[in-house]
């Protein structure tokens, strides 16, 4: 019988509660077109949904749906969510040379 989750590497576990590591691998997702949510939702089931939800005063589905690809969170809840995990938003100058990816 085929499971329906994803098989979780111990190692990444680990890795994916560094804020640091969780960082880099949240903006390497979104460079491959990866949607911040699925990056993020790693980030946050590798640190635990209960303890998520605890930080963010968010009932858990809630931060589930928050996370789904059809989601539209608004900018406070993903700041929350973020935050919840060690980072938040940034913004920098769009290097000149590279086009804009198509919606």
């Amino acid at each position: 019988m085929k499971s329906s989750t994803r098989n979780w590497d111990d190692t990444l576990v680990e890795k994916l509660r560094n804020p640091e590591f969780a960082r880099d691998y949240i903006k390497a997702a979104m460079e491959e077109g990866i949607p911040m949510q699925v990056a993020l939702s790693d980030v946050i089931r590798a640190q635990g949904y209960e303890k998520v939800a605890k930080k963010t005063h968010m009932a858990r589905p809630n931060i589930m749906r928050a996370v789904r690809t059809t989601a539209n969170p608004t900018v406070a809840t993903m700041q929350k969510l973020l935050r919840s995990v060690g980072l938040d938003f940034s913004v920098r100058p769009w290097p000149a040379k590279q086009k804009l990816a198509k919606a």
